[in-house]
């Protein structure tokens, strides 16, 4: 039995084709050479005595296990220090000088076919010789037998062959339905593309607008937080200011803030007062100014409001004539009224007015009153 798988390999000699095999086992090593025409065959079965003493005489000594290692290595064409030859019997001869002696008949000897496994080394060349006897012809009923076993063989393969072809029918036709299927799936793949490529377009416009739109919204943005900085600022300015006015107020005892205000808001309602009496008077004169026929202005004599009493002597005409004089112009104000009148209510109200000065703008207010009421009825005398 051998212990490694059996190795093939096609070879030549004289030309011909031939088959040669190899095989190994633990005490010797198998050769077989056939014929791939005639189906002749020579065999060799060295023992490990015959091989290790045959490189002995070669002068470069291999053990049994290396040698069936060079072969193997020769039969698998795996190193190239190593190689085969087939040579006849009198090729051989022809390379030695003395007969080979053989205990075979001198016709077998003849038949003999000699297998040499060449070494080459760096400075060597040596060649190993095994020689195969010839086995001759196979019989005819162990041929007849091969004969039947390869038609025997030859109608499993054919029944193989016509399943497989029918596997490779239906096969091809999936191949037809996939490559359908493949079409259509590139065209899809097709149109989708082409809306991922619409798509995308799209996104870099909505993109593009958006960040128009984030830019616009930024500066409406910094606009309102300029602006409410500003506000935040003028109130603040606001706050400060009322604050200061206030701060001393508040810093009074509860007595003095409270006659403060008192007076603040006294002060508030005579101001009011005399915004009023102003207005009122402004007006009864620009109503008379528009009624009164044009005359000759008269000499000027002094105001109504020239801060002295008016003479008990004066008649009713000199004083239509007193007050006459005046129209056209705006009459002169009076050092405390002209000064109240003057300024706004909020000014006044924070004036550093006395009791008396607001006890004599009242009077002054009273006096104006009656002097205007008196003109206008002396005006309207003299137009009946």
């Amino acid at each position: 039995m051998c212990d490694h798988p059996q190795l093939t390999t096609n070879c030549f000699l004289n030309g011909k084709p031939y088959i040669l095999q190899f095989a190994i086992s633990k005490l010797s090593l198998s050769l077989t050479l056939t014929n791939k025409n005639t189906f002749e065959k020579w065999k060799s079965t060295p023992s490990v005595e015959y091989i290790e003493s045959m490189t002995r005489k070669t002068g470069n000594f291999k053990t049994f296990s290396v040698f069936t290692d060079m072969m193997r290595a020769v039969f698998l064409n795996s190193s190239s220090s190593l190689s085969m030859k087939l040579l006849t019997h009198s090729e051989l001869e022809k390379i030695n000088d003395n007969t080979l002696q053989s205990s075979f008949p001198e016709g077998q000897v003849k038949k003999r076919v000699y297998f040499i496994l060449v070494y080459t080394s760096e400075f060597d060349r040596i060649h190993y010789p095994l020689p195969m006897d010839y086995a001759g012809l196979p019989n005819p009923e162990i041929l007849q037998a091969t004969i039947h076993g390869l038609e025997n063989d030859k109608c499993k393969l054919l029944k193989e062959l016509e399943h497989c072809r029918g596997k490779n029918d239906s096969r091809n036709a999936d191949f037809g339905s996939l490559k359908t299927s493949l079409v259509e799936t590139a065209q899809q793949c097709a149109d989708l593309g082409r809306k991922c490529q619409r798509v995308v377009e799209e996104f870099a416009r909505l993109k593009e607008r958006v960040e128009a739109e984030r830019e616009i919204w930024r500066k409406e943005l910094l606009q309102v937080k300029v602006d409410h900085e500003r506000k935040m600022v003028r109130l603040q300015a606001e706050v400060d200011n009322v604050v200061g006015v206030l701060g001393p107020v508040l810093k009074m005892s509860s007595t003095t803030r409270q006659n403060v205000l008192g007076k603040m808001n006294q002060r508030a309602s005579v101001s009011n007062q005399g915004d009023a009496s102003n207005r009122w008077c402004r007006g009864r004169i620009s109503d008379l100014s528009v009624d009164r026929p044009s005359r000759r202005p008269s000499p000027r004599r002094p105001g109504l409001c020239s801060g002295r009493p008016a003479s008990p002597a004066s008649s009713s005409a000199g004083s239509f004539r007193d007050s006459s004089s005046t129209l056209g112009r705006q009459p002169k104000k009076c050092s405390k009224l002209g000064t109240f009148l003057d300024k706004p209510t909020a000014d006044v109200a924070t004036s550093n007015f006395s009791d008396n000065d607001v006890n004599s703008v009242r009077i002054q207010i009273e006096n104006l009153q009656r002097a205007v009421l008196g003109l206008t009825k002396n005006i309207s005398t003299s137009n009946v």
